[in-house]
């Protein structure tokens, strides 16, 4: 599971987590929990305090996503010590090489970045938000940053696809998302520039639909 959820952007409580833990020790499987964007939620409740209790935790995390190096490739697993040493039997010699081990820790040690980082996120999706609502546009109650969105006067959403694209923004189609089947955009907020052309883009959009 993704947590935060991908692609509505929504993520689960502690208390959710602990239950499908449960739930999984009693089946005797793993909780693979993929918080690649869990660095993103402003007051995210951590679940690694959750490893000391319970061996059928396994957390993914990324660092590509809130340093923005995806070319690094670097992440790391939190999982029991058993689990780790198993995984180590099979992991590829030189999977991390030395410059992305040099850069990953630059990146933990800089905290006022994340802090910033969360900050900005907040103030644009509040801002991208009230837009959004104000110009009869739905869209998923995201806590990171990317959310779903679509046009509430449209059953699908390929026009608005198309039309954005004509003005350089690049959504994320749905249409392999299986429920959606396309009828909802994923989009990402970022810097406040960029989110003002979204808008604008958005507003002429609205204009010539109705």
């Amino acid at each position: 599971m993704t947590n935060p959820n991908n692609p509505t952007g929504k993520y689960f409580s502690k208390a959710s987590i602990k239950r499908l833990i449960e739930a999984a020790e009693c089946l005797g499987v793993y909780l693979i929990v993929d918080e690649a964007f869990y660095d993103f939620v402003d007051g995210y409740e951590p679940i690694s305090s959750l490893l000391h209790e319970y061996n059928q935790l396994v957390i993914i995390r990324s660092m590509t996503k809130m340093f923005a190096i995806p070319g690094i490739r670097l992440g790391y697993v939190l999982a029991s010590e058993q689990f780790i040493s198993d995984l180590r039997t099979i992991q590829p010699h030189w999977s991390v090489n030395s410059v992305a081990q040099e850069i990953g820790l630059l990146c933990i040690e800089d905290n006022d970045f994340q802090q910033k980082t969360r900050e900005l996120m907040k103030i644009e999706r509040k801002k991208i938000f009230s837009f959004l609502a104000h110009n009869d546009y739905l869209y998923s109650d995201s806590s990171t940053n990317f959310y779903l969105m679509k046009d509430s006067f449209s059953k699908e959403s390929k026009r608005l696809f198309l039309f954005l694209l004509k003005k350089g923004l690049i959504p994320r189609h749905t249409y392999n998302f299986p429920g959606l089947e396309g009828n909802w955009l994923r989009l990402a907020i970022k810097s406040p520039d960029e989110n003002i052309r979204l808008m604008e883009a958005l507003k002429q959009w609205r204009e010539s639909s109705l």
